[in-house]
């Protein structure tokens, strides 16, 4: 969801390995320009997706010791879909949860977008952006329910 886009948070910058903080008249005037017409364009352009074709077990460990994968798949941005493979390491949770993280980079202008610039380009971002990603997977067990009720005649309209 492009919409809740949200830049330059504390924990973002935490997250990267930035330290303090950006005010929040600062961040407020990033966020109006990077959901903008001119950038991510969210009202044309309000979602943005991965979708997975393959996941392969790369057979080594993260630093922190958790396995990694290999995931295939395309990457869909500002109405321009490009293949995209990105490594990704699986850490299991209390509750049983996979915690699936991953960082990609992209050329903004790869999918149509022109990086932010102002002042007669004294200031600006560069092309190469860097996702970062952190998602939950429910456990297989809950998968084959969650699969089984998707099929079911009760489910259709979800």
């Amino acid at each position: 969801d492009m919409t809740s886009f949200d830049a330059d948070t504390d924990a973002a910058r935490r997250y990267v390995g930035l330290n303090g903080s950006t005010d929040a008249s600062t961040r407020q005037q990033v966020n109006a320009n990077m959901r903008g017409d001119t950038i991510l364009a969210v009202r044309k352009y309000p979602t943005a997706t991965f979708t997975i074709s393959s996941a392969k077990d790369l057979g080594k460990k993260s630093r922190e010791g958790h396995p990694q994968y290999e995931l295939d798949g395309k990457f869909t941005l500002h109405g321009t879909t490009r293949p995209l493979k990105i490594t990704a390491t699986v850490q299991k949770t209390k509750d049983g949860m996979d915690r699936v993280r991953g960082s990609f980079s992209i050329l903004q202008t790869q999918y149509g977008i022109t990086p932010f610039s102002k002042a007669l380009g004294a200031v600006g971002v560069t092309d190469k952006l860097t996702i970062h990603g952190d998602i939950l997977v429910a456990a297989e067990a809950e998968q084959a329910e969650g699969a089984a009720a998707e099929e079911s005649p009760a489910a259709t309209g979800r």
